[in-house]
Formats: structure tokens, sequence, C-alpha cells
């Protein structure tokens, strides 16, 4: 729910609320699609700004956060597997 997203956020000196990595590392398919759409919901009706530091590789919840941006800026390397995953994102 929107208090308990809220109470997980770390208010950053510049103005922004960053949601951190967990402490622990689990694997990545533990995030689910269901989970990230109603990430980007909460997140859209409590912000102007979302920005979400993807994976840079494809899981199964990638395309739902993909669907629910206005705006995509791929950060790629300058390699083959990058320039590929870019074009994937296109």
């Amino acid at each position: 729910d929107e208090t308990m997203l809220k109470s997980m956020m770390t208010h950053h000196k510049s103005g922004f609320d960053i949601l951190p990595a967990a402490k622990s590392v689990a694997p990545i398919d533990v995030v689910t699609e269901d989970f990230v759409e109603r990430l980007c919901e909460r997140l859209k009706s409590s912000y102007d700004v979302v920005i979400f530091d993807m994976p840079s590789y494809w899981t199964p919840w990638f395309f739902p956060a993909l669907q629910a941006s206005d705006l995509i800026i791929p950060v790629v390397e300058p390699t083959v597997r990058s320039a590929d995953c870019a074009r994937r994102i296109v």
C-alpha cells in the first residue's frame, strides 16, 4: 500500500525520494509482473516523475514496467549485447 511504500523511501538532499535496493540479494525472478504493475500504479499516483533502474537482461516483469512508462531512455554500453538489448526495447 502507499503508506508502506512511502515508509520504505529514502529522501535525498536533491529532493528526490529513492526506493533503495534490498539489503539482501534475492533471485530476480522473485519479482512478478503483477507486483511491478501495482508498484508502477502506486508510484505514479504518488510522484510526478518515476525513474526505474532496470536490469541489463530481460525478466518476465520487464515488459509491464516498460508499458507503464511515458518515456524510456536506454543507457547502453558500446557492445553488441547492449545494442541488442536497446533494439529489443524499441
